[in-house]
């Protein structure tokens, strides 16, 4: 707790540890200083488990489900630059198909704008997400940056394929990984687990993840 090293020749151990656990024990720390802490003992494959398991972790927290920035930010810029090519792509997606929050919030306002027949453009948008309370100091120059980097929206719909398709495989991955913690946890018997699995791949299907 306190970060101090203790050799393990200043334990004072009354009996041997003969068994793997925690243990309270008395440690000579220097003259006439006798403090008491506690030990605990494990086998060293387990500390290879949990060497194995943490590295894992660490693998898992580093992989990104996935996604296509620069295809999401091309759809935005084209709807942006181009108010006509809006009615082709507006019902290809839904929010939740952008991997970054800040483009769910445009294509959000967007949708909505487009629902409202409000005239679409980068000033437009910044307005009625500065309405949305979706407008922060970076906001402005995102949706600049969105028309700048997107010279045409001639490519809008494949452009807005690819947003569809990562986001349909990050569906896949939340019902695998949803389907493993079910088997994991062993609930309910197999028919059921089975059909619990096969609804989950079937709204993926019928686009409802």
């Amino acid at each position: 707790q306190y970060g101090i090293d203790i050799p393990k020749q200043k334990l004072a151990l009354e009996d041997p540890i003969k068994a793997f656990g925690s243990y309270e024990v008395k440690a000579r720390l220097g003259f006439e200083i006798i403090a008491k802490v506690y030990v605990a003992v494990f086998e060293e494959k387990y500390l290879q488990i949990k060497k194995v398991a943490a590295m894992a972790n660490e693998d898992l927290l580093l992989r990104q489900l996935p996604h296509d920035l620069d295809a999401e930010q091309a759809v935005l810029g084209s709807m942006l630059i181009d108010a006509d090519c809006v009615k082709e792509i507006i019902d290809k997606l839904r929010p939740s198909d952008f991997y970054l929050r800040q483009n769910q919030d445009i294509f959000e306002v967007i949708h909505s704008m487009f629902l409202q027949s409000l005239p679409i453009d980068g000033i437009t948008v910044c307005g009625e997400m500065q309405k949305a309370g979706l407008f922060d100091e970076n906001t402005r120059s995102y949706l600049a940056q969105l028309m700048d980097v997107t010279p045409t929206s001639v490519n809008a719909p494949a452009y807005a394929a690819i947003v569809r398709d990562k986001a349909l495989l990050r569906a896949i991955a939340h019902a695998a990984s949803e389907i493993t913690a079910m088997v994991q946890e062993g609930k309910g018997e197999t028919d059921a687990l089975l059909a619990a699995a096969e609804q989950k791949i079937y709204a993926i299907r019928r686009g409802q993840s």
